[in-house]
């Protein structure tokens, strides 16, 4: 998250530029911390609506699955 941005703006930022991907946001999934550890992960739900899925220097690959085939 980059100074003054708000969580939506941020999370609609990174999948753009992590991921090549322009999304929707559909829902909170939930927040993560750990104890001692200062990162606080906050996890969405999101669904594409354009871009094409590629890596970048933070990702080594990418897959793509149908909803129904995760379990």
């Amino acid at each position: 998250m980059d100074r003054g941005e708000t969580l939506v703006a941020a999370a609609v930022r990174e999948a753009r530029e992590e991921c090549g991907l322009d999304i929707r946001l559909d829902g909170l999934v939930n927040i993560y911390s750990y104890p001692g550890r200062a990162p606080v992960i906050i996890v969405y739900a999101a669904t594409a609506v354009s871009g094409t899925l590629c890596v970048d220097e933070e990702c080594l690959e990418t897959a793509e699955f149908d909803p129904d085939a995760l379990v």
